[in-house]
């Protein structure tokens, strides 16, 4: 199964895994080494702060962000599919109008002497793009359709010369059909450019998110004496979306992000297993085995 979301989305993804996971299973030690640090200062009467639903809280929004950055790339990897689809859709349709027209230019060539191509509809050679062609067809079938049709043709060298204007008629379902064509490659164009700007947007919150929630549980770790685990949460300041020990730094020189999505470029995306669906925050904290320990677990797939 080909993947749904781009480097760029996956390498976020990867990150976020490390993160999600850190969150979910470390944050309870970390709350309550907080808890502890500041309950001899707490006088009487006092609440004792909830540092745990903090940690909740922050990783239930990178969670929430990281499903709709994920969501709105594979959008736009289903735009650009469908935009891909009708293109080589058109593709085919406008092979089949551009060679009946050249077949009835050779028929006329071949059937009569000296035949006025150009009072035909007919010039020198076949219109190479879509509209054009479609001009042309339209002209040919107006033409071919009339009743000085016989002006324009010439002598016949047969007795019996071929049905031109049968053969005429036959380019305008194909004409048709091309034209509905082109009309859904400009909506799914609109479509594609439509998603990439939502997805866009949703990246750039969820970047925002991530190194909000980040540098939050990476303080919080720094507090509570979790030096190791708070250097390993603590996001990059060079790559939006990243960790600053993320595995892929040292590969990805001097880039900043991981490539560019015109939509389905390279995808690297998260499948589900066994037919089973999950959402993208739960694909991510996946990447880490269940029992692994975010200070000491890689977040290589």
């Amino acid at each position: 199964m080909p993947a749904r979301t781009s480097k760029e989305v996956t390498d976020r993804q990867q990150s976020c895994a490390f993160v999600l996971t850190a969150l979910w299973r470390q944050g309870t030690r970390v709350a309550g080494q907080l808890l502890q640090l500041v309950q001899p200062h707490l006088q009487e009467g006092d609440e004792a702060p909830g540092f745990f639903p903090v940690v909740v809280a922050l990783a239930r929004k990178l969670e929430a962000s990281l499903d709709q950055l994920v969501g709105a790339d594979e959008a736009l990897y289903e735009a650009n599919a469908e935009y891909t689809r009708l293109r080589d859709l058109q593709a085919e349709r406008f092979s089949k109008l551009a060679r009946l027209v050249a077949r009835l230019r050779l028929t006329l060539l071949n059937q009569f002497v000296e035949p006025r191509l150009v009072d035909l509809g007919l010039e020198n050679e076949t219109a190479r793009s879509p509209h054009p062609l479609l001009r042309q067809a339209n002209r040919i079938v107006k033409i071919f359709a009339g009743e000085d049709l016989e002006t324009h043709l010439g002598e016949s060298i047969f007795n019996e010369p071929p049905n031109l204007r049968s053969q005429a008629a036959e380019l305008e379902p194909l004409a048709e059909d091309l034209r509905f064509t082109l009309q859904q490659v400009d909506e799914a164009r609109r479509a594609v450019d439509e998603a990439k700007v939502a997805r866009d947007k949703l990246k750039d919150g969820h970047d925002e998110t991530f190194v909000r929630s980040a540098r939050a549980f990476e303080d919080f770790c720094r507090l509570a004496g979790e030096k190791e685990l708070a250097d390993k949460v603590r996001p990059s300041e060079r790559r939006p979306g990243r960790r600053e020990q993320d595995p892929s730094d040292a590969d990805a020189g001097t880039q900043d992000g991981a490539g560019t999505q015109d939509g389905a470029a390279t995808q690297d995306g998260a499948a589900t297993q066994d037919g089973e669906s999950s959402s993208p925050s739960q694909q991510a904290v996946a990447v880490i085995s269940p029992n692994a320990d975010p200070t000491t677990a890689s977040t290589n797939t």
